[in-house]
This record gives structure tokens, C-alpha cells and sequence, in this order.
């Protein structure tokens, strides 16, 4: 398994690949909703049929 991380506007971005497909956790820092519309679509592109993890309502 491969880690990737990014420091964006406080929060912590972390995407891990496993086989060539990559899934990202939401990230962890401050609720920001413009980042996680971002997130949510960065996942779509590079993802497959369920690229993001982990999701709580509170997240979204």
C-alpha cells in the first residue's frame, strides 16, 4: 500500500493505492466544505466505484 498526503487550508489530505486503485479518507483537520466538494470530486476522477472512505454525516 502507497500514502500520499497534502497540506491543504489547515487540513490534512491523505490518499492511499492498493493495487492501483487509490481511496481517500475525508480530510482531517477544520470543516471546510468548498475542500471537501474538491476532495469529493478529485476522488471521482482519479478513483474507482467507491474512491472515498470513511464518511460521517458530520463530514459532509
Amino acid at each position: 500500500m502507497h500514502y500520499r498526503y497534502a497540506y491543504v487550508s489547515g487540513n490534512v489530505i491523505i490518499s492511499r493505492t492498493a493495487i492501483r486503485v487509490t481511496r481517500y479518507p475525508p480530510p482531517i483537520g477544520p470543516r471546510d466544505p468548498a475542500l471537501m466538494r474538491e476532495l469529493l470530486r478529485l476522488a471521482f476522477d482519479v478513483g474507482d466505484d467507491t474512491p472515498l472512505i470513511y464518511i460521517d454525516p458530520d463530514t459532509v
